[in-house]
């Protein structure tokens, strides 16, 4: 498997900020884990047929979020709703089903109010096992009885959501044929496992990834140099690397492979960033 890798980011478009003339949908669709009832939002684009075959972006938010995130940023709108309105209505990148769901429990506001040292274990267990209600519960009631295969299948997160998107690599690889963490390293070690335990924790991916044996998928990280979780991921990005391993073939060179890591100069941990790296990498999926 291959895919075309980035040289450097483009800007999006000032235009691609306001609103398309053919515009897609946001919706809400709900469904029960134990006694909570939860919902994801779910983009679909303009001209949706459900007969018609889709790939499906499912993407996780970061620390304090929930499924509209990625719309609202930090605290303001992203401008992704038109952002994607735009680049599918100028055939930037096909028409694409794009889902966020959210790893918190429906009451999850104790769970914010709380020291942030207080979180971590919290957030630790909850983004780390966040892979089973998405692959049953959540892709269940997005997809229903027309799921579509791995291949038309990919997640990214930001954060603690790529924290979950590696989770998922290790866990639910018949799932999911592409990943894109975004900022965020995996805790299947420890919350700073990328940085403090950084072979350790590359060996565990490889190990979980082997162990899945399926041998068609991609990972593509991406983070920015300025980014407070670039020094968490690019350990664990060079470890990965240094296992010279194919579980994990790295390339930079739009060459046979499998991994590959892109670093924005400059680049911090928000949403505006965020949203860059999701224009530029969402055609290339």
């Amino acid at each position: 498997m291959i895919m075309k890798l980035l040289r450097t980011l483009n800007e999006i478009p000032a235009s691609y900020f306001e609103e398309a003339k053919e515009q897609g949908i946001l919706k809400r669709i709900t469904y029960t884990k134990g006694t909570d009832t939860k919902y994801v939002t779910v983009y679909e684009p303009y001209g949706y047929d459900p007969a018609e075959e889709y790939d499906y972006v499912y993407m996780i938010h970061g620390g304090g979020g929930d499924p509209d995130s990625y719309y609202t940023g930090d605290g303001k709108p992203t401008g992704l709703k038109n952002i994607l309105d735009n680049m599918i209505q100028n055939h930037d990148m096909d028409a694409k089903i794009i889902v966020t769901p959210t790893y918190y429990p429906e009451n999850d506001k104790p769970i914010k109010t709380l020291p942030f040292p207080e979180q971590i274990p919290i957030m630790r267990d909850l983004t780390e096992n966040f892979w089973k209600e998405l692959i049953h519960e959540v892709i269940d009631a997005v997809e229903g009885d027309r799921k579509v295969s791995r291949e038309h299948r990919a997640i990214t997160g930001f954060s603690m959501g790529s924290v979950t998107t590696w989770s998922v690599l290790a866990h639910a690889l018949a799932y999911f044929s592409t990943f894109i963490p975004m900022s965020g390293d995996s805790w299947a070690i420890d919350v700073k496992g990328g940085s403090d335990h950084s072979e350790e924790t590359a060996k565990y991916l490889r190990d979980a990834v082997a162990e899945q044996n399926i041998p068609e998928y991609f990972i593509y990280a991406v983070t920015g140099d300025k980014d407070i979780a670039c020094a968490n991921l690019a350990p664990m990005i060079k470890a990965m690397k240094d296992l010279n391993d194919p579980i994990f073939a790295f390339t930079e060179n739009d060459e046979e492979g499998n991994f590959a890591f892109f670093c924005k100069p400059d680049g911090v941990h928000a949403y505006k960033d965020i949203t860059q790296y999701l224009y530029n990498v969402l055609p290339l999926i």
